[in-house]
């Protein structure tokens, strides 16, 4: 099922929420970990990044980069606060480049 949202709305990362909170993500490699003929008896939990590193919606698209660049990660959770975890968004490498351009026109 997550293979099939990521091809679908072309995401690479899927934030994993249990009773409001975020607990973790699953990306397209965590997915590809598996072997194909036990995709569909694995659940999320198994095989995703517990506690992902997250941003807040103050930190800053430069914060957001050098945060992606110094993990070698491609998305970073959007969590209201540390404390609460509950996840607002999420932001990627490409939605900075996006609006990086943007601004420069």
């Amino acid at each position: 099922e997550i293979l099939k949202l990521m091809s679908e709305h072309l995401i690479g990362g899927i934030p994993v929420v249990e009773d409001g909170r975020l607990v973790g993500i699953v990306t397209r490699g965590d997915v590809m970990g598996v072997s194909p003929q036990h995709r569909d008896k694995i659940g999320a939990r198994h095989i995703m990044t517990r506690n992902p590193i997250t941003v807040t919606p103050e930190d800053t698209l430069a914060d957001c980069l050098r945060i992606m660049m110094a993990g070698g990660i491609g998305r970073l959770p959007v969590v209201e606060d540390e404390e609460s975890r509950k996840l607002v968004g999420i932001i990627a490498r490409a939605d900075i480049g996006r609006a990086i351009r943007r601004s420069r026109f």
